[in-house]
Parts: structure tokens; sequence; C-alpha cells
């Protein structure tokens, strides 16, 4: 191996080890009501950077919209109940002619 694939791998390990640090920074620089506020723990970071992970706030929702499409597909093969009901009334009464008749 060369230095040159020797840095490279090194420098992509690092990237990959640090990788999860750069959500809980970026929360922390696109919040700015926290840098008013004293110093954060790393608990606090991290507790932050989970509460607004769009990308973990998504995969909470995916149970339930997997569970409402499983539904949607099961109700294709549920029976269809429908009732129609109609009322007609007659008013029509037959009158008699003059001689009795009918």
């Amino acid at each position: 191996m060369t230095d040159s694939s020797i840095s490279s791998q090194t420098i992509s390990h690092r990237v990959k080890r640090y990788q999860c640090l750069i959500p809980i920074i970026l929360s922390l620089i696109a919040t700015p009501s926290y840098a008013d506020e004293k110093s954060l723990s790393l608990g606090d970071c991290i507790d932050l950077s989970l509460r607004h992970n769009l990308n973990l706030a998504s995969e909470r929702r995916d149970p339930l919209i997997a569970s409402q499409n499983l539904r949607r597909s099961v109700a294709a093969y549920q029976p269809d109940l429908s009732l129609d009901t109609r009322y007609r009334s007659n008013t029509f009464v037959s009158g008699s002619d003059s001689s009795g008749n009918r």
C-alpha cells in the first residue's frame, strides 16, 4: 500500500467514526435559543439532536403508516354491504261512473 491510500483510508475511517456527531453539531448550530444558555453536557446534546432529527421523526411514523396501508389493502378483500330501501305510495282511487259500476 502507498502512503496516499493509507491516508485516504484513515480519513475515510475518521469521517465514518465522527459521522454520528454531525447531526448533534448541526442541531446546536441551527437552534439559536440554546446559544444563550450555559454549556450543555454530551447527554443533553444527544437528547436535543434526537428530538430535532427529522429522519428519526419520519421513522417513528413509519409503523403507523404501514399499519394504515395494511388496513387499506385488507379492506379491498372485505365484503361490501349496502342497503337500499324504497317506498311508493299509491294514492289513486278509482272512481265509479254514474251507473254505479266500477
